[in-house]
């Protein structure tokens, strides 16, 4: 796996072998930035679900000012810390160690960063319950009326219109794989 494009463009990265991940593919990777391409520079994002760190990775490469990793998984978070040091981003980016819906429920962690920008989730296809995660999506405090929320997931999965305040505007589907974009109402 590599960084796409940006400021750490072709650089490798790191992917823990013998474990349970599904990288988001380049294809994807490479169609969710172009849809972003005008909204990343200064921007700040939150990664949910992180994995490797690619998402939030390429976003830095492309201009983000900051992202926050959030990954519970200890080899996962050792993976995005080394492709961190790899793309000398550590001082743009923080590894937060939680599971996704502690890290929401818990307010007073958020208080470094007044809002994001975007969030972008990349959970387990098969093993995530879509309208409790969307819920807690939907009470998240750090999102102002121009965040943008963007889940990856199988596309035979059907997603709500709309969730509370949040409401779907966009879907991009990539064989097996659909970006659903939602903004806040």
């Amino acid at each position: 796996m590599r960084v796409i494009a940006g400021e750490h463009r072709g650089r490798r990265l790191t992917v823990p072998r013998k474990r349970p991940l599904r990288p988001t593919s380049e294809r994807v990777r490479e169609a969710l930035f172009s849809i972003l391409y005008d909204r990343l520079p200064g921007s700040t994002m939150l990664d949910l679900y992180a994995g490797t760190g690619a998402m939030g990775i390429e976003a830095l490469s492309r201009g983000a000012e900051h992202v926050v990793f959030v990954e519970d998984d200890h080899v996962s978070r050792a993976t995005i810390g080394e492709n961190l040091r790899l793309c000398s981003l550590t001082s743009r980016a923080t590894l937060v160690p939680f599971d996704v819906s502690r890290y929401l429920r818990q307010r007073h962690l958020h208080e470094s960063t007044s809002h994001f920008d975007m969030i972008v989730v990349d959970p387990p296809y098969h093993d995530t319950d879509y309208q409790e995660l969307l819920e807690s999506l939907s009470q998240f405090p750090k999102m102002s009326s121009a965040s943008m929320v963007i889940i990856e997931h199988f596309s035979k999965t059907v997603l709500p219109d709309q969730v509370d305040r949040l409401i779907q505007y966009r879907q991009s589907r990539y064989g097996d794989t659909t970006l659903t974009f939602f903004q806040i109402l």
